[in-house]
């Protein structure tokens, strides 16, 4: 089985304080992608949390516990994210905290980033992420998700799990191009046991079974 291990900024830097010129360039347009739209996200649930918080110092309306525990369950699910993309610029934020909700809040968020730029990134029930530190599979899938929209198209892309034991496959039906081959073949790089292959109908990229649950 592969590990879903990859070396740190503090490794590939010798330390800490490098500069984006040494992160790699389609992890940094993620980021830039996906950062405005995660802030959007915290300044509404920060405006929700603060009419809660006056109502109860004005102790007027509904009960407020209900509501504060979904933002506190939204809360969470930010600061994963966050931790997420500070991990694909080389910060190992969330060390080995498992989430397995992993591809669900990377793709949601990445799908939030498409819709502003008039693309659609078709809604499913996405596996959950089986192994500590999972976040760099579900990074690496947004990354190919992000690529994949960069023509005028729509990432049409499916997770569709192999025969037996054998693993998963990310699949799209469309040519990938240059920027697209770059991302995968850095991924095969980053993450041991995985495998990325363009043809002129489409491309895949395959990661071991352990890395996600399978849908029972």
């Amino acid at each position: 089985m592969g590990a879903l291990g990859c070396s740190s900024f503090e490794d590939q830097n010798g330390g800490v304080g490098g500069t984006l010129a040494h992160l790699g360039a389609q992890d940094v347009e993620l980021a830039r992608a996906l950062l405005p739209v995660l802030l959007a996200r915290i300044a509404r649930t920060t405006e929700r949390l603060e009419r809660i918080e006056q109502r109860i110092a004005q102790a007027t309306g509904a009960d407020p516990a209900p509501e504060l525990a979904r933002e506190a369950q939204e809360a969470e699910a930010l600061g994963w994210l966050l931790g997420c993309i500070a991990g694909g610029l080389g910060s190992e934020l969330l060390l080995e905290r498992h989430e397995a909700r992993a591809l669900e809040l990377a793709l949601g968020l990445t799908g939030e980033a498409l819709g502003a730029r008039g693309k659609d990134l078709a809604d499913r029930a996405w596996p959950g992420v089986s192994k500590a530190g999972g976040w760099r599979v579900a990074w690496a899938i947004a990354g190919l998700a992000w690529r994949a929209a960069s023509d005028e198209s729509d990432p049409q892309i499916e997770l569709v799990p192999l025969q037996g034991s054998e693993g998963f496959q990310l699949i799209s039906a469309r040519a990938p191009d240059a920027g697209l081959c770059a991302r995968g073949r850095e991924l095969e790089r980053e993450l041991e046991g995985s495998r990325f292959l363009a043809r002129d109908d489409g491309w895949s990229w395959s990661f071991p079974a352990d890395w996600l649950e399978r849908a029972a």
